[in-house]
This record gives structure tokens, sequence and C-alpha cells, in this order.
């Protein structure tokens, strides 16, 4: 007969599943199933970049506030820049990535929009939801949304990295299972080919 697990396994076991949703570093990357064990199924996008195949930029759009507010006109443009898929001895499963948007937006519903662009650091895992999410994390000073009213520029793009704590190698205790630097989204946002790459 099969005993019920105790309070203190019951209490890992929720602990585990906040700190996934918070997007906690240490080991923080994805899914806790079986089917975490093979590398993610790829697809060449509309810019001939490799990207994962079930990945949709506009889910991955809509968990960023690009229009600061329900006056927003019109969808983002939508650019993966890099992203990784990231797992460790659990096996829990990160996927993540870096987005340029475009958008309009308005302060306030009677007001002209404005282009709007964005570099944000969304990731998800099987314990939000599969859901996209802005990588923030409780009491850390990473910024994973910068705004602009114009196209950022690539030394905007770095200090964007470095404060939204971006890496192009795999967190603490976590191992790459995939990732990939997206050459012509690079090129398209910036005018120049990329000059980081994952190991």
């Amino acid at each position: 007969m099969r005993r019920a697990p105790s309070r203190t396994t019951l209490h890992v076991l929720a602990l585990g599943a906040v700190l996934g949703a918070a997007g906690c570093k240490g080991g923080g990357s994805g899914t806790a199933t079986a089917s975490a064990a093979s590398a993610p199924v790829t697809r060449t996008d509309e810019r001939g970049d490799r990207v994962p195949r079930d990945w949709v930029p506009g889910e991955m759009a809509a968990a960023v506030p690009l229009l600061g507010n329900d006056a927003g006109i019109g969808a983002p443009d939508t650019r993966i820049l890099a992203w990784a898929v990231e797992r460790d001895d659990r096996p829990f499963e990160r996927e993540r990535a870096l987005l340029w948007l475009h958008g309009k937006s308005a302060k306030d519903k009677v007001s002209e929009a404005e282009d709007t662009y964005a570099l944000a650091y969304v990731f998800r895992n099987s314990y939000g939801g599969r859901r996209w999410a802005l990588a923030s994390v409780m009491d850390a000073h990473a910024r994973p949304l910068a705004k602009y009213d114009h196209a950022p520029t690539a030394a905007e793009l770095e200090r964007f990295v470095a404060s939204a704590d971006w890496q192009f190698a795999p967190f603490t205790g976590a191992r790459l299972v995939d990732a990939a630097v997206c050459k012509a989204a690079w090129e398209a946002s910036f005018g120049q080919a990329p000059s980081v790459a994952f190991p």
C-alpha cells in the first residue's frame, strides 16, 4: 500500500513550485516531465533563424507590458534575438528568450498612439503553466524590460543584457539543452551581426 506524502514533502514541493514560477536562478529551468529528456524540436522562422517549433512570438509578446496600459493600439512586431532551453538534474526545464519589440502605445484612450520599442527577457517553465512571463525575481535588481522611443541600438542592448541578468551561458546548476543567437533578427534589429554566442 502506497503511503501519503509527508507534510514536509508537500512543503518542499510547494516551495519548488513557487521558486520555479518566480524564475529563480539556482537551477531554475523548466519541465519536470519524462519528455524533458530530449532537445526541443526547432523550425526555421520567417527570417531564416532557428527557433523552437512551439514558440509563438505573439504569445511571448503578450507577457510584455509594452503598451503600458489597455489604451495600446496594434500588436507589437516581435523578434527573438536569442533563446535557450536549460535543464538541471531534477529534471527541471526552463525556456528563456531575449526579445526585440516594436508597437504602438498611447498614454490614455484619447492620446495619439506613438511608436514604442522595447527589449525584454521572458521565460516559461512547467510550474508556471507554460505561460510566458517577464524574468523578474523578487528582491533582485534585474530589470527584464526596457522601453524606448526609438529603435534600440547595439550599445543599448548591451546595457540591457547586463541590467536584465541575461546570460549567453547556462545558469548555475543547469546545463544548456539547446540555444541559439538569431543572426537574421539581430541584424534586422541592430544593423550588424551579433558579437555574442552561446558556448
